[in-house]
């Protein structure tokens, strides 16, 4: 009884060891082959905005993260990897500032990251729902990485998505066949803006990433077509002054109203986020689309694209993740295929008789079905190889087998005439 106990207790620890310490909440992201934001295809006058063109074709279906990364995402994975750090590049995974900077805090750190006494992080009361801050973009590869690699206690941040290994500098592509990364600034404009339901279903885009011309003239917390940015007041004091002991970030998807047409929220405000598209002019990355500090409203909008460092760690800029879209399910419409045993037509004294062959799929058989005569089929005992018992009457039986695959697809039935003499 022990040594069973002790077997189902390392298996219970093996599966917890397995399983990822996080779960991303993404949603999909279709019509691929979109066109780009052009002056034909925007719900805004088009002789404005000039900047918002030109972006948002993505070629492909992909997922993208519901949200921004959380601050308890980002503990989690401050948890699984920077504990004992084994360089200085994971030591810095955390910024002291997500500790001490009032106004966008999350996550403090105590502990001297050694394996006596390992860096021990604690989520700030209240905050575990904001997006992520000082953040900077090796920080946030190396999170998409571990995601890759199966964001567990023993999950990598050097390889997936991006090919790190120890790099805190530099300009790193994509890799391709990545599960997980940082969103294009395509694919991010086109989650935040497109909507294939516009122009009688051509397809075009808004100027907010509230399916809207417009955000709302008030910007209180929940308030439908609203942000968390600026307008004269601070979203979450409703106060024109910045208060230094106060936190001005907002729980991810607070303004439940504000929601692109794919269903992604934040993607105006609360706080900038990274992409992995390099501004062609330098090797800084672009981040989109508005935080909470900011007080143009033009910041939040389509048209607004900054790029910055990507050693950068600021108050304001955080990041989402996006993901490959799971294969496209290709129906199977193959029948199966099944064979009898021994000859087609048969004489017997017998009152019973029992047939036996194989059926084979190019999925899976889930069931061998026999009948004689005009009666309902009936499960015979096996797939690969199976037997089918049936009664005989005197005289002429004809006895029909038949199998069905897990789609439901039926071969066409192979016929066995059994001649019973008394």
């Amino acid at each position: 009884m022990k040594i069973t106990s002790l077997l189902l207790l390392l298996a219970t620890i093996r599966l917890a060891a397995a399983m990822p310490l996080v779960t991303i909440d993404t949603v999909p992201v279709g019509n691929p082959g979109n066109a780009a934001a052009s002056t034909s295809n925007v719900t805004y006058d088009p002789s404005r905005y000039s900047d918002a063109r030109g972006y948002g074709a993505v070629a492909y279906p992909y997922r993208i993260g519901r949200t921004e990364v959380t601050i308890s995402q980002y503990k989690a994975f401050l948890d699984a990897v920077a504990t004992v750090p084994s360089a200085d590049y994971i030591t810095d995974l955390w910024n002291e500032n997500m500790q001490t900077d009032a106004n966008c805090a999350g996550i403090s750190r105590g502990g001297s990251g050694t394996t006596a006494d390992p860096y021990v992080y604690t989520l700030i009361e209240g905050t575990g729902n904001h997006p992520i801050t000082y953040v900077g973009w090796f920080s946030a590869a190396r999170f998409v990485n571990w995601l890759q690699n199966g964001a567990t206690a023993t999950s990598g941040t050097e390889t997936g998505a991006y090919t790190l290994n120890g790099a805190t500098s530099g300009i790193i592509p994509r890799n391709a066949g990545a599960a997980w990364w940082l969103p294009s600034e395509d694919e991010w404009y086109k989650a935040a803006y497109y909507s294939p339901v516009l122009f009688g279903g051509a397809g075009g885009y808004w100027l907010y990433a509230n399916q809207s011309n417009t955000l709302a003239s008030s910007n209180a917390v929940g308030t439908p077509g609203g942000a968390n940015y600026n307008n004269g007041v601070y979203a979450i004091t409703q106060q024109p002054v910045k208060l230094p002991n106060q936190n001005y970030l907002a729980d991810v998807s607070s303004y439940a109203d504000s929601v692109s047409y794919y269903g992604t929220f934040d993607q105006n405000g609360n706080a900038w986020e990274w992409t992995d598209t390099l501004n062609p002019d330098t090797e800084n990355y672009r981040i989109r689309n508005g935080s909470w500090i900011d007080d143009n409203p033009a910041l939040l909008s389509a048209a607004a694209s900054l790029s910055a460092p990507p050693a950068t760690q600021l108050f304001d800029i955080g990041f989402r993740v996006a993901a490959a879209a799971p294969p496209a399910i290709v129906p199977d419409t193959t029948p199966p295929h099944v064979t009898v045993s021994g000859k087609k037509t048969r004489t017997t004294s017998k009152a019973r008789i029992t047939l036996s062959g194989s059926a084979s799929d190019n999925v899976a058989v889930a069931r061998v079905e026999g009948k004689i005569g005009g009666s309902s089929y009936k499960a015979a005992s096996g797939t690969g190889a199976w037997k089918f018992s049936a009664k005989l009457k005197p005289g002429k039986n004809k006895i029909s087998i038949r199998a069905v695959d897990t789609a439901g697809n039926t071969s066409s039935p192979v016929k066995v005439t059994v001649q019973r003499k008394d």
